[in-house]
């Protein structure tokens, strides 16, 4: 008896909709592009149409791990707009492993766009920690009510229209329509009347990298993640997390590099079969340029600033991972969070496999890292303090935030149930797993 599927997002309307895919026999990939999509509409300070991402997905009948990167792309001429890669990126996820019709993944987005959703906690937490620069943005008010009346608040329900006419067009006419068709034209027109220039060839040539995932071996398994620098950097972080409760060293940031707040989102689906997908969504900044374009709703990712330290944007730190042994999956997760992603999300897959801590457990333990040898220590409430003396100790109220899935004896063969799907308690998540 095989596996229950299951999906873990940081925003549960959309965790919802990914999990319905997976009920009408969806595949992993087909959940990851439903769920990203509804993100767009009901989490899109971090998950808009308008941004990007990165994907681990391990198909389970070939035991192969394969990397997507379909991040914002800078345009031709520069300026102040990135080329979204989301559209195209799930559409290469859908046609390579997909099951279920194109149409049937869009669906849910455009049905909550049309006809209203409860904001979530999820959603409201984000706006609430929005920097003044970003509430302020005239699209942002508009959409969420930022003014003296008070913004909307969770449970209140939020209709898109033009968002949701957007949506329909790539359901009906597919994601080719984004670049090359009438969506891409009202776009380029829409970034060209605000001063940040897209060309329609801009959009035309956006392509998404596929490769093989980079493997890392480890206690009979691999951990596979994508082969970017963010890649490596989970990679150096998965070696040094040692199973043991230790401090973290954190090595290689730049300077003024944020170590939470950007504005990413992780989250995985697992299906029957035992194939997974884990991914990081991003818009480089909360709700991109915080500027709404008003025929189609769309929020933009800015284009990254030529130096400085205005130009982190996360991109070398979005790291999803999925671990396979020879019985199938054993933890997928991903994280966000800023540079420290990567070092959190290997420091709760060590705990998990290595120390073989319940999935919660290790989600829910303090955080404390070393972030440059011997410069300083960031922490969580309770977590561990620094052994070596004049070591300045600096204490956050949260860092990271993960979103896993954890099966102890692999997605393989496994009676249903066995695999636990957990999201981050820092977060208002939600985990959901379905009947094989």
């Amino acid at each position: 008896m095989a596996v229950s599927g299951g999906v873990v997002a940081d925003e549960p309307n959309a965790a919802l909709a990914a999990r319905d895919v997976l009920e009408d026999g969806g595949s992993a990939a087909d959940a990851a592009v439903a769920l990203y999509f509804a993100l767009s509409v009901t989490y899109p300070s971090a998950a808009g149409l308008g941004g990007g991402g990165v994907c681990v997905a391990y198909v389970a009948s070939t035991g192969r791990a394969w990397s997507v990167v379909f991040l914002p792309a800078t345009p031709a001429a520069g300026g102040g707009a990135s080329v979204p890669g989301v559209v195209r990126g799930l559409g290469s996820l859908h046609v390579r492993l997909g099951r279920l019709p194109w149409s049937r993944l869009v669906a849910p987005a455009e049905a909550f766009a049309r006809a209203g959703y409860p904001i979530s906690r999820s959603l409201d937490d984000a706006i609430g920690r929005l920097p003044n620069r970003v509430a302020a943005a005239p699209g942002v008010v508009a959409l969420y009510g930022l003014d003296e009346n008070g913004r909307r608040r969770p449970g209140d329900r939020l209709r898109q229209i033009a968002l949701s006419t957007v949506l329909a067009r790539i359901g009906r006419l597919g994601a080719g329509d984004f670049y090359t068709g009438q969506l891409a034209a009202t776009v380029a027109g829409e970034l060209a009347e605000l001063g940040a220039p897209i060309s329609r060839a801009d959009l035309r040539n956006y392509r998404p990298t596929w490769g093989a995932a980079g493997g890392l071996p480890f206690d009979g398994s691999t951990v596979y993640t994508i082969a970017t620098s963010g890649g490596d950097r989970l990679r150096q972080a998965w070696l040094k997390a040692e199973d043991r409760d230790d401090i973290l060293e954190i090595s290689g940031l730049p300077r003024g590099a944020p170590l939470g707040g950007v504005a990413t989102t992780g989250f995985a689906t697992m299906d029957g079969s035992g194939n997974a997908v884990a991914c990081v969504a991003t818009m480089f900044r909360p709700f991109g340029t915080g500027v709404r374009l008003p025929l189609t709703g769309l929020f933009v990712a800015p284009a990254a600033a030529a130096g400085g330290e205005t130009s982190f944007d996360g991109r070398d730190y979005m790291a999803p991972v999925v671990v396979a042994a020879p019985s199938g999956v054993v933890f997928a997760g991903a994280g966000g969070g800023g540079a420290i992603a990567p070092a959190v999300l290997a420091r709760v897959g060590r705990a998990t496999l290595g120390r073989r801590q319940p999935l919660a457990q290790a989600l829910a333990a303090p955080r404390a890292f070393r972030i440059g040898p011997g410069e300083i220590v960031l922490r969580e409430p309770d977590a561990a303090l620094p052994r070596d003396e004049g070591v300045e100790t600096v204490e956050t109220p949260a860092l990271g935030r993960v979103n896993a899935v954890f099966c102890a004896m692999g997605s393989g063969g496994l009676i249903a149930g066995q695999c636990q799907f957990r999201s981050d308690p820092r977060g208002f998540g939600q985990a959901l797993d379905t009947p094989s």
